[in-house]
């Protein structure tokens, strides 16, 4: 064999090898990329099922929001509404006949149970003259043996009377009935005017 034998013989030899070498590394890469491309898909399937999830979860979380802030305003309508109903009734006592008003007098009166013997009274600012007539007239009717002393003190307020002596202190004042009324009767209200509470 001659030298240009050999050197065929070695070039034809690491030929046929790196052939070999390129066809295993070919079948080598097509498995890694086999792997790759289905980890790829495994990965891009789950990060697509964790993206759909959030995104339920997001909008489940943006429609409890918008629950919450419906309610909210729905609350706020109806609290408004009812302070409008309160406003309205209080504004009705400020225009009660005189026959209207010694009645409601009469009434706080006889709920307030026995008093002491003699008890100062204050009036609501411009009724004074109205209140004392109503007072000694629901005494007489109810028979009541304390005595009244309107010294001439009055308060803020649109009618009814506080009792005041050494061991109490009685407000009868419209307000403060109201306000009691409103926390007895609030739900029977609500009933009446949005189908609820009862």
């Amino acid at each position: 064999m001659a030298l240009k034998d050999i050197q065929d013989k070695i070039i034809a030899d690491a030929e046929s090898e790196a052939e070999t070498i390129v066809a295993h590394a070919r079948v080598k890469a097509g498995e890694i990329l086999g792997v790759a491309r289905k980890e790829a898909g495994e990965y891009s399937e789950k990060a697509l099922d964790e993206a759909r999830i959030e995104a339920e979860k997001s909008q489940m979380r943006a429609l409890s929001m918008a629950r919450l802030a419906s309610r909210d305003k729905l609350l706020a309508l109806k609290s408004r509404l009812l302070s409008e109903v309160y406003e309205q009734a209080i504004s009705s006592l400020k225009s009660l006949t005189k026959e209207a008003y010694e009645r409601i007098i009469e009434k706080t009166l006889k709920l307030s149970g026995d008093l002491t013997p003699q008890v100062e009274v204050m009036c609501p600012k411009g009724k004074e003259k109205q209140t004392e007539e109503a007072l000694k007239k629901a005494k007489s009717r109810i028979g009541s043996k304390t005595e009244f002393i309107f010294a001439g003190k009055t308060f803020a307020g649109i009618g009814g009377f506080v009792l005041l002596s050494d061991s109490m202190r009685l407000d009868g004042s419209f307000e403060l009935l109201m306000d009691t009324l409103r926390n007895d009767i609030e739900p029977e209200v609500m009933s009446i005017l949005f189908g609820e509470g009862k």
